[in-house]
């Protein structure tokens, strides 16, 4: 049977139909859940980049080996790299900050020193301050996907940073959770884009509608609301949907 009748035999018909109804059904649901997601909300996240120790341990050294750091001595080193994201679709303005955030670290920790490295977008006017065991943000104004990355030099670093704050309309900030399927690897969410894309020409040149609403129903299941949830890829979706 050649592929062509193969896609129109009465059978798969009636099995395409059964598809179809499910399909549309969960369309339905997919664009309610979409709706509700857009809708004006806050959020902000925070994201641990990376925590690396950049010298190892001194404690089984001849105790007459002292390592320091300006003139402090220091038993490790670890580089710390946290990102704050505004992952809501609604701006955080600096009136709205109760109690500005804070980069925590663990009791024992002593900071070497730390520093805003990016912006997103650039030109974000994001200062800090330190103390002892925390970095403490200034408040800024954060629009919809703007992210501050800050890097911190650690000593004494046993547990995560955590990042603390109040601010009005956000009840909690939260670790990023990469929810996204793809979010590991851009090349692996990109060509499955693609080879989705390639199927829905396929099904459109044999001119089968169901196999088209199946396809793009897979894609918006497997790819876009999953990767809608992860702030990495709001703004791809951003700038593909809207320019």
């Amino acid at each position: 049977m050649p592929m062509y009748d193969f896609w129109r035999d009465p059978l798969w018909q009636s099995v395409g139909a059964l598809i179809s109804l499910a399909g549309i059904f969960i369309s339905i649901v997919i664009a309610l859940v979409i709706f509700l997601l857009q809708r004006n909300r806050k959020s902000l996240v925070f994201d641990i980049v990376a925590v690396t120790r950049l010298s190892p341990s001194f404690e089984n050294i001849d105790n007459n080996i002292q390592i320091s750091y300006k003139g402090n001595i220091i038993s490790d080193v670890w580089l710390a790299l946290i990102s704050i994201i505004n992952d809501g679709n609604s701006p955080i303005t600096a009136e709205e900050y109760v109690k500005s955030l804070s980069i925590e670290l663990n009791s024992e920790a002593v900071i070497l020193s730390s520093e805003v490295v990016e912006t997103i977008p650039k030109g974000i006017d994001a200062r800090i301050n330190s103390t002892i065991d925390r970095v403490t943000l200034e408040p800024v104004l954060l629009n919809a996907f703007d992210s501050i990355t800050i890097k911190i030099l650690v000593s004494n670093l046993y547990s995560n940073p955590q990042v603390v704050g109040r601010i009005v309309g956000i009840s909690k900030i939260r670790q990023a959770d990469h929810r996204g399927v793809f979010n590991s690897s851009w090349q692996l969410f990109f060509w499955s884009s693609l080879l989705l894309l390639v199927l829905l020409f396929f099904a459109a040149w044999i001119k089968s509608m169901l196999l088209v609403v199946g396809i793009f129903i897979a894609w918006l299941v497997i790819i876009y609301v999953p990767t809608s949830y992860d702030y990495k890829y709001k703004n791809l979706w951003k700038r593909f949907m809207f320019g």
